[in-house]
C-alpha cells in the first residue's frame, strides 16, 4: 500500500563544481565597491585578501541557492514511521555524505513506497527542497522518481503541501520559519539540540562546518530533527489530513480564471471594434454576433 504522506527535508552544501567556482570567483574579482562604501573598504577592495574573502562569502551562499546547492543528505518519513536519512553509509560510524547515493536511494524509496495519491510534505518545500533535488537530478544525469512533482515554470504539479506558505502571516514573502509556525500553533519542537565536538551548536548555518569536520553522526541526527515538527505542523494545518489542499489545485484554478478573464476581455474589445466599424458604415451589421448587434 502506498504511503499517504511523505515528509522530507534536505541538508545542502555549497557548490563544488569547478566551472561554477571559477565563474563566481571571476565575478567577485571584477566587482567594484559601492559608491557609499567606507573609504577604508575602497582602499582595501582590490587586495588579494579582500578578494578571497568576497569569493568565500559568495561560494558559501550557494548552499542556499536552489540552482547551485549540492545535496548532503535527504531526511524523510513515510506516514507515521520514524524518520530516516539517505546519503550516509551504514553502521554506527557513518561515512561521508554521498550525493549520488542519497538521490538514488530517495528515488527508490518514492518508486516503491509512494503512489499518485501520496502527498509530499515539507517546510519551504516548493521554493527550496524540490527545486534543489530537481536541479541535482538533472546536473548529475540521474533519473528522478517517476512520481516526482513536475515543475511547470509557475508551480509544482502534484500533491505538494508546503507548510511554510500554508502559514498565513504578515510577512509578505511568506518566509515563516518552522520554529515560529510551530510556536504559533502550540506545537512543541521535536528538534534535538545537536552540538559539534567543540560545543558549537549545529544549526542551518553550521551544517557545512559539520560536514567539513567529518562530524557525520551529528549531521545525520540534525538532518532528521525537523521531520517530526514538519509532520505535526501538516496535521494541524489540515485538521488531521481532512482538509488537505495542495498548491497545484489553487494555482491551476487561478491560471484557468486568468485565461477565461483574458478571453472575455478580448471578446468584449472585438465587439466594441465591430460596433465602431458598423457605425462608420465600414462593416455590415449582419456580420455582428447576435449578442453584440
Amino acid at each position: 500500500m502506498s504511503a499517504k504522506i511523505l515528509t522530507i527535508d534536505i541538508e545542502t552544501y555549497r557548490t563544488r563544481n569547478p566551472q561554477v567556482i571559477e565563474a563566481i570567483s571571476k565575478e567577485q574579482r571584477l566587482r567594484q565597491p559601492a559608491r557609499n562604501a567606507a573609504k577604508e573598504d575602497k582602499m582595501n577592495w582590490h587586495t588579494a585578501a579582500a578578494q578571497e574573502e568576497r569569493i568565500s562569502e559568495a561560494l558559501a551562499k550557494t548552499s542556499v541557492d536552489p540552482l547551485f546547492a549540492e545535496v548532503l543528505c535527504v531526511s524523510f518519513a513515510l506516514d507515521d514511521d520514524e524518520p530516516n536519512v539517505f546519503g550516509f553509509g551504514p553502521g554506527p560510524e557513518l561515512t561521508a555524505p554521498n550525493e549520488v547515493e542519497a538521490l538514488e536511494s530517495f528515488r527508490h524509496l518514492v518508486d516503491t513506497s509512494c503512489g499518485p495519491n501520496t502527498t509530499w510534505v515539507g517546510h519551504n518545500l516548493k521554493k527550496f527542497d524540490l527545486a534543489v533535488l530537481l536541479n541535482r537530478y538533472r546536473a548529475l544525469r540521474i533519473e528522478p522518481p517517476v512520481l516526482f512533482p513536475s515543475w511547470t515554470g509557475r508551480y509544482w504539479d502534484g500533491r505538494v503541501f508546503d507548510t511554510m506558505d500554508r502559514t498565513p502571516s504578515s510577512n509578505g514573502l511568506g518566509m515563516v520559519c518552522l520554529d515560529d509556525a510551530c510556536l504559533a500553533y502550540g506545537i512543541v519542537s521535536s528538534k534535538q539540540k545537536v552540538a559539534l565536538e567543540d560545543g558549537t551548536p549545529l544549526l542551518g548555518s553550521t551544517v557545512g562546518l559539520a560536514f567539513e569536520r567529518g562530524e557525520y553522526k551529528a549531521l545525520a541526527i540534525y538532518a532528521m530533527g525537523d521531520i517530526y515538527s514538519t509532520r505535526e505542523l501538516y496535521r494541524v494545518q489540515t485538521f488531521g489530513g481532512r482538509r488537505e489542499c495542495w498548491a497545484s489545485d489553487d494555482e491551476q484554478l487561478a491560471e484557468i480564471l486568468e485565461i477565461r478573464d483574458s478571453a472575455e476581455s478580448a471578446m468584449a474589445k472585438s465587439h466594441l471594434i465591430l460596433n465602431a466599424l458598423v457605425s462608420k458604415g465600414m462593416v455590415s451589421r449582419d456580420l455582428l454576433p447576435r449578442e453584440a448587434a
